[in-house]
């Protein structure tokens, strides 16, 4: 049977179902959906953070606030060492020293698979960065190129004609080229923003920038619009674009949002308490199973069992409500007013560029990263108060779960999208049935000409014996 993996879904099999981390991937066969849990819209966050540590839990907030799919992150300055992770979603990374992109994936919603470029020789510091995935919805497939180019050098077009090349019914660029432009906010033109209409013009793609200003300098005040956000020309009237008014940091987070079905996972309300079941009368309660008469057919005798489990369940395991109203630890009312504070003079320096609103809106910026660390590091020493010093196997429990939750694993997962005889599976039904299908297949007896003379000798033995 071929290795399967629950923490990736990803299902390797070199006969029929494989996954895909390459751009040469097979196209999908585009399926209708509508199932109630599946949201209408795909919402993008794009951001360049300007390095990530110590943004990490603002961004988290941003992320569920506004019920973000997709991260495209520029700027994230993230030691290779150390891993970036924000629960429920996957991270893809392309470190660089000084720049770096990242993408966060919520997986549990989100086919994707990575594009992997090949690689180059004259990537420094100075050259064009890019990343790209392909998103698998359940009514078409979307590629997304996040990229971040520095200032005072030239642009790698042909690596983003290479990607723009790729086929997709969508395909979204986004990033921060530090190219100016009066076609999405800048007052000048420069030569990089003049080879990036050309390229815009050359693949068919429209802008969504509303041409305000994307960045604000903690240094002077200035307003600049270096993030750009564009989209092949078809699918412009199915997105939004919008800027957030979050000052998390010089660049602005903005959220674009694309009017397609996205395959939502449905969460139970009540969840199960497994320390305090009663495992014993759980045990009793299925004992029952065998006095029961038996339905006919199949899917009959299926939905008894699974019946008869679950309500043996109910009275043996006791339930609990999930907590919608879940606050981050990190977030009291003093980090909140704060955020608001720095969040407004953001606003006010942007129409009124003055030294005191400048040194003002440079100290909030600083005292809110300072707070959530101060209370960061408080909780941790809270936490380390409750170990108990005699029991050993705690400490060691403790320090193996931060190794491996600091420790940045390089082998990223690639794609989460099952396929099978080349047909991808768009939603979480169709992934269901390419997997009840494979392991049917795998599960099934196969029987050569030994065998099957094997088991007509066998047979004639039984029968003779029934003779006597």
């Amino acid at each position: 049977m071929a290795p399967f993996s629950m923490n990736s879904a990803i299902l390797r099999d070199s006969d029929n179902v494989t996954a895909f981390g390459v751009a040469d991937a097979p196209r999908v066969e585009v399926r209708a959906h509508g199932k109630k849990y599946a949201t209408r819209t795909l919402n993008i966050l794009q951001l360049n953070i300007n390095g990530t540590q110590r943004k990490i839990e603002e961004l988290t907030e941003i992320l569920n606030v506004n019920k973000v799919h997709i991260a495209c992150l520029q700027e994230t300055k993230l030691n290779p060492n150390l891993k970036l992770k924000i629960k429920g979603f996957t991270t893809l990374r392309k470190d660089r020293a000084g720049g770096g992109l990242a993408f966060l994936v919520k997986s549990a919603d989100i086919k994707f698979r990575e594009i992997i470029m090949p690689p180059t020789t004259d990537y420094d510091e100075n050259s064009t960065e890019v990343q790209a995935i392909t998103v698998l919805l359940p009514q078409q497939e979307v590629t997304i190129i996040n990229t971040y180019h520095p200032d005072n050098s030239d642009i790698n077009l042909d690596l983003l004609n290479t990607l723009l090349d790729i086929k997709s019914d969508t395909k979204i660029l986004l990033g921060d080229l530090n190219a100016k432009s009066p076609s999405w906010g800048s007052r000048t033109l420069d030569l990089k923003g003049s080879q990036i209409e050309d390229l815009l013009c050359d693949n068919d793609l429209s802008i969504l920038n509303d041409k305000r200003s994307t960045y604000l300098s903690k240094t002077n005040g200035t307003t600049s619009a270096l993030d750009i956000t564009v989209i092949n020309h078809q699918t412009t009237s199915q997105a939004t674009w919008k800027i957030l008014k979050s000052a998390i940091s010089d660049h602005f987070p903005i959220i674009t949002s694309i009017n397609q079905r996205v395959d939502g996972t449905i969460q139970s309300k009540r969840s199960w308490k497994f320390r305090k079941a009663n495992w014993r009368k759980f045990t009793s309660e299925l004992e029952m199973l065998r006095s029961l008469s038996s339905p006919h057919s199949l899917d009959e005798r299926l939905q008894s069992f699974a019946s008869h489990i679950n309500a043996a369940a109910k009275r043996s395991i006791p339930r609990v409500k999930r907590r919608n109203d879940w606050v981050p630890f990190w977030k009291d009312t003093n980090i909140e007013n704060l955020i608001n504070e720095r969040d407004k003079l953001s606003t006010e320096l942007q129409k009124n560029n003055t030294e005191t609103n400048r040194i003002r809106f440079t100290n909030l910026c600083h005292e809110v990263e300072e707070v959530i660390s101060s209370c960061k590091r408080k909780k941790w020493t809270e936490f380390c108060e409750t170990l108990d010093p005699q029991k050993i196997s705690q400490h060691w429990k403790v320090i193996k779960t931060l190794n491996n939750q600091s420790t940045h694993q390089k082998a990223d997962i690639p794609t989460n999208i099952i396929s099978s005889s080349g047909r991808d599976a768009a939603t979480n039904k169709e992934t269901a049935s390419l997997l009840a299908k494979h392991y049917e297949n795998k599960s099934k007896l196969t029987f050569n000409a030994n065998d099957r003379k094997l088991l007509r000798t066998h047979r004639k033995i039984i029968q003779d014996s029934k003779k006597i």
